[in-house]
């Protein structure tokens, strides 16, 4: 898990910013990608139904083995 930090610069004059790392500002931008896209969400609500439901895909012992290797 990532542990960086993010600094928050406040400004007399102007608005304030923030300073965080490149990983950080990637994963940023790619969860908003995935939360502005409705087609998207609908895949995650629709995948969290199954998976609480117990009725999700099971992957197989070698697509699990493949996953693990990432």
């Amino acid at each position: 898990m990532l542990n960086h930090s993010t600094i928050h610069v406040k400004r007399s004059a102007g608005n304030d910013f923030v300073v965080l790392s490149a990983e950080d500002w990637k994963r940023e931008k790619e969860t908003l990608h995935v939360l502005q896209s409705a087609s998207l969400t609908k895949q995650i609500v629709e995948s969290l139904k199954t998976h609480h439901a117990g009725t999700g895909y099971i992957p197989t012992k070698e697509e699990m083995n493949e996953i693990n290797r990432i």
